[in-house]
């Protein structure tokens, strides 16, 4: 399970995950779903999903966390947008006064602070989150190095990455309880670490 729209370097990772774990001596018919951090809970617990890949900010008994890697989040506006023409230095306060989309499900302490009647739009996945700022409507946060790939196409720009940005940590999760009668669930997991543990910057084939 996944939140959506990893960044180009970390798809490219997980790509290579797959490439590793195909390798090995197995008969395993990989699914990937996409789904909110709560789904993926609910679908680990009833034993509907073998592993969620995400940001989970609270804790489930039963379920184990595992760090995979960390990455910061900054807040975007598209072309077409009030703010874009003074993109990069929007006051914090201004920003605050226009139409956000929200994440739908509880943010960090760290992000913008958006009173409740402003939040006018909720995404689950990165790339309804994407959409929802290229309108020119919304304002919202994304992680860098994806937003950055619209801002080289002129798609969108940040507001202000000095002040409106915070850094999340991704996470793999089992379920604790039957992680260990699952022989290709551990395979998986064994080169997951083995790939995410490699320098993010270099392109490489396993």
């Amino acid at each position: 399970g996944l939140i959506g729209h990893l960044s180009r370097s970390d798809s490219w990772r997980l790509s290579q995950v797959v490439a590793r774990f195909r390798k090995r001596d197995e008969a395993v018919r990989l699914n990937f779903y996409i789904h909110s951090p709560d789904q993926q809970e609910e679908m680990l617990l009833y034993g509907r999903l073998h592993l969620a890949i995400g940001y989970f900010l609270r804790r489930t008994q039963n379920l184990r966390y595992t760090t995979l890697l960390s990455e910061k989040q900054v807040a975007y506006c598209g072309r077409g947008h009030a703010l874009f023409e003074q993109a990069g230095k929007v006051d914090v306060n201004e920003a605050i006064n226009y139409s956000w989309v929200s994440r739908g499900y509880t943010p960090p302490k760290a992000h913008l602070q958006v009173p409740q009647q402003n939040i006018r739009a909720t995404a689950n996945n990165m790339e309804a989150v994407a959409i929802l700022v290229m309108s020119g409507e919304h304002l919202g946060y994304l992680p860098q190095e994806v937003g950055e790939e619209y801002v080289q196409q002129g798609l969108m720009r940040a507001l202000n990455p000095a002040q409106m940005h915070y850094d999340v940590t991704l996470h793999t999760v089992v379920n604790r309880v039957t992680e260990h009668d699952d022989e290709a669930l551990q395979a998986f997991q064994q080169d997951l670490k083995a790939v995410f543990s490699l320098p993010q910057s270099e392109p490489y084939l396993l």
